[in-house]
């Protein structure tokens, strides 16, 4: 299960996931999520959006090769993925 350490957060932006499990449940209230927020995770195999999400900043999963399933609660926005 995630701590809350596991994210640094600033005024609603995750600018850094530091945790090692492999599903990761974004915490309720997180806005938007950083470039390189996740760069480098390679242990997380899931990641669950909450519907506070506005936005995902370019290279915000940069190289996270294990991410199989990307999640995002009902009520989110809607965004686009290019390239997987």
């Amino acid at each position: 299960m995630n701590s809350i350490n596991d994210f640094e957060i600033k005024d609603g932006a995750l600018i850094k996931y530091k945790g090692k499990d492999e599903y990761v449940e974004v915490p309720t209230g997180v806005t938007s999520v950083e470039s390189f927020a996740f760069k480098g995770c390679d242990t997380a195999r899931s990641i669950k959006l909450p519907k506070s999400l506005k936005k995902i900043e370019p290279f915000a999963l940069s190289d996270c090769d294990s991410i199989e399933k990307l999640q995002v609660e009902n009520g989110c926005y809607e965004f686009y993925s290019e390239g997987n």
